[in-house]
């Protein structure tokens, strides 16, 4: 189980592959973010769409933290998220870790380190992403497309190539 389950420990599918095989309506379900994925994600393109979420935590997105991570060909459709720090639509903070080819629609609120795409980024790598919606911050460090854009000292750098906001 990815995020736990009835007091289970959530599993990190660290090393492991997961493959999205059709688009997904989540719309009327709660969702909860995955919170410490450490695997590799796929989404072969296909859409993700509806996702809500309304929580008064840290590390909020579809995935609310990964860590030595790699998300490909995901598209976030509709997002509502509200939560407080490092909120991203795809992710509320990313270490270590690569996205490549994602894009997200929809809004994004809460109050430091807010990015449509993902709210915290620590020495990952962002390629060939786009975003289209609303980011708010009521304290500061927003982005489009990143809340937070850092490196930390003695790791390795970060960087964003071709990535773009759509209005």
């Amino acid at each position: 189980v990815v995020n736990g389950l009835n007091g289970e420990k959530a599993n990190k599918l660290e090393n492991q592959t997961v493959y999205l095989k059709v688009d997904v309506d989540m719309s009327k379900l709660r969702w909860a973010a995955i919170d410490g994925f450490q695997g590799k994600f796929d989404g072969g393109g296909h859409m993700i769409y509806g996702i809500t979420i309304d929580e008064q935590s840290n590390n909020q997105g579809f995935f609310g933290s990964i860590e030595n991570a790699q998300i490909i060909n995901v598209d976030m459709v509709d997002i509502n998220i509200s939560a407080l720090n490092n909120v991203g639509g795809l992710c509320g903070h990313a270490h270590n870790s690569i996205i490549d080819n994602c894009s997200v629609s929809g809004t994004v609120y809460g109050i430091d380190n807010i990015g449509n795409l993902i709210g915290r980024l620590t020495n990952g790598t962002v390629n060939h992403c786009f975003v289209r919606g609303i980011t708010i911050a009521l304290n500061d460090q927003a982005g489009g497309l990143i809340g937070e854009f850092r490196t930390l000292v003695d790791e390795s750098s970060s960087s964003m190539i071709n990535c773009y906001i759509r209005n």
